[in-house]
């Protein structure tokens, strides 16, 4: 037996665990625990640090807003609002970029707050009839204060980018007063 004993191989590193009989609860409880200790150091650690959803940017240093720097080009034949506003979405005196698709419609409802609802009718051609058919839809457009469409005004629309859930057009120009009701 004492040969036997010299053929079984002994840690040869001094960190290496050593040899805990298999009846020995408490060493192997203590064996356990000594073994998972790093990953309980990682896991109190990490949940002592904040995580990236909850943790607070110092905030910027706010800059001066810039003010409104007069009247620019938004890229069509448009004439400018003679009225001056504040709107930072704005195409005129804003930074509202505008781009895309361009038509004129009538301002349906004009409750919101710089928001207003137009209507836009087109023809369709239907080949079976050989005749147009009328078609109407109404789109949510952003309404800059300056240009100051009404109920019953014909405004040109252009597209810019989303502003809202459902806003995705900006009022450009007035073409028409509405009219009002002689009584």
């Amino acid at each position: 037996m004492a040969e036997e004993n010299e053929t079984v191989k002994k840690p040869v590193d001094k960190e290496a665990r050593p040899h805990r009989p298999a009846h020995d609860k408490e060493a192997q409880k203590e064996h356990r625990t000594a073994e998972h200790e790093p990953a309980r150091e990682h896991r109190a650690a990490k949940a002592a640090a904040p995580n990236a959803a909850s943790r607070k940017k110092a905030p910027a240093p706010k800059a001066a807003r810039p003010k409104p720097v007069g009247k620019t080009n938004i890229g069509i034949d448009v004439r400018p609002p003679a009225k001056a506003c504040t709107d930072r979405n704005c195409p005129f005196h804003g930074r509202l970029p505008v781009r895309g698709q361009i038509f004129e419609g009538e301002v349906v409802s004009d409750g919101m707050d710089k928001s207003a609802v137009i209507r836009r009718e087109r023809l369709v051609y239907v080949p079976k009839y050989e005749r147009y058919l009328k078609r109407t839809s109404r789109m949510s457009v952003h309404s800059p204060p300056c240009i100051g469409a009404r109920t019953g005004d014909r405004v040109t629309v252009m597209e810019c980018r989303p502003l809202s859930k459902t806003v995705a057009f900006t009022i450009v120009s007035k073409h028409s007063e509405r009219k009002e009701r002689a009584e």
